[in-house]
């Protein structure tokens, strides 16, 4: 008998993380316009910008939606440098990059904002928390290559695009310089200390249920089974690790001091992990919570985005291409 509870208990145990894990990952956004909570409906048009919709697919053929956003003549930079913009988790998908768009719009880059799969007119049903988004913002990088032919690409990431950007750039030596406002340390915290893990808030024992007595490494073995982590590099699946290689060219990193999800200790692995010349952009804005930082200061945010977006262009354009 005690044998039978024991196998049976492991089977539930094991059933129970691999439900828990799919759901987890599982995610439809709502598409722009729908009305729907959360759903997106402005456009670069709605900030002044002049843009195009541009089709990218993925590199397991995830159809994914963008917007090609080219500054007025005169405007222009002579480098034709790209920003290549990726959301956080966030059902506005690229529509939540519009707010510091029209600040690198007049700087005179071309932006490139993208719906990571799942999200806004992207196809897809499951989100990763920058793990397979990472295909998604390859195929941004290609398309931005594609368009402007020998120019220079910076990334721009926040929360889950923050993650996806320092494990690109860390593949893509190609990369000039990366943003990344609130990446994860790792991804443990990624999917279990993120708003909303697991069905509810941190601490939040109201929507407790059976499922939550599974061991937490059952659904962290289920979620990497799901999506693949086993079978990437370092590089391409820990944030801490891909941070040195990221940072051999120009980085910033951006948190809120009062972060719930994200720890100091955290943010100073990624930080330090980055190198101490990056460690001279780093911002930690006084008194912003989770990816609040711009909502903190955005006068700020968008002046020392911009400086720091220029000085990287300078020290790109010192180099042999």
């Amino acid at each position: 008998m005690a044998v039978v509870a024991v196998i049976a208990t492991s089977s539930w145990a094991v059933w129970s993380a691999k439900r828990t894990a799919a759901a987890m990952v599982a995610h439809r956004g709502p598409a722009p316009g729908s009305g729907a909570p959360g759903a997106a409906a402005l456009t670069p048009a709605d900030s002044g910008m002049a843009y195009s919709e541009v089709p990218l697919g993925a590199r397991d053929g995830t159809k994914l939606s963008g917007w090609w956003i080219i500054p007025a003549d005169g405007h222009r930079r002579p480098d034709l440098a790209v920003v290549v913009m990726a959301h956080a988790d966030d059902e506005a998908g690229k529509a939540s990059l519009l707010q510091l768009a029209p600040a690198l719009h007049d700087a005179g880059y071309i932006l490139l904002l993208f719906d990571f799969r799942s999200y806004g007119a992207s196809e897809g049903t499951r989100t990763t928390h920058g793990y397979l988004e990472q295909q998604d913002l390859e195929a941004a990088i290609r398309l931005a290559r594609e368009r402007a032919v020998g120019a220079p690409i910076a990334l721009y990431g926040a929360g889950m695009g923050a993650t996806a950007a320092l494990l690109v750039a860390a593949q893509d030596p190609a990369v000039a310089c990366t943003i990344v406002d609130s990446p994860w340390a790792t991804w443990e915290a990624a999917f279990f200390a993120h708003p909303g893990a697991m069905g509810r808030e941190p601490g939040d024992l109201r929507h407790w249920k059976p499922a939550d007595l599974v061991p937490r490494v059952l659904v962290s073995q289920a979620i990497a089974q799901a999506v693949g982590f086993g079978f990437g590099t370092p590089a391409a699946v820990d944030p801490v690790a891909a941070a040195p290689l990221a940072g051999s060219r120009p980085t910033m990193v951006i948190y809120g001091e009062t972060d719930p999800f994200i720890s100091f200790r955290e943010q100073i692995r990624i930080v330090a992990a980055l190198g101490t010349p990056n460690a001279t952009w780093a911002w930690r804005a006084p008194g912003a919570g989770h990816l609040g930082a711009y909502a903190s200061a955005p006068g700020e945010y968008r002046g020392r985005v911009v400086e720091f977006l220029d000085a990287a262009m300078v020290e790109w354009g010192k180099k042999d291409h």
